[in-house]
């Protein structure tokens, strides 16, 4: 799911169309939405999936244009009827005009 944000002076809210200064948020994104991803904001298609992979590790990536940052975030998952503690990746792509 694609859902891009901004902040105004009154107010955080969602907008239509990626522009400067946006956040874009990608939760289990489609191939066509990395692809948009991708084409519009020049970000390597491998960087946008790596958060995809729940083996990927923890890290920090600088590119000429963006700085990747990887990390595993707690979450809770049942098994057998109990909670378990398990990470997941969290990906953050820092560039100029986007996040």
């Amino acid at each position: 799911m694609l859902e891009i944000f901004k902040t105004f002076a009154d107010g955080f809210r969602q907008i239509r169309e990626i522009e400067e200064g946006c956040w874009i948020s990608l939760v289990d994104p489609s191939a066509t939405e990395l692809l948009e991803i991708s084409e519009k904001c020049g970000i390597d298609m491998d960087d946008l999936r790596a958060p995809l992979d729940d083996e990927e590790r923890s890290r920090i990536e600088f590119d000429n244009d963006y700085t990747l940052i990887l990390v595993d975030v707690p979450t809770t998952e049942k098994r057998n009827d109990k909670d378990r503690y398990v990470t997941i990746p969290l990906g953050i792509i820092i560039a100029d005009s986007y996040l």
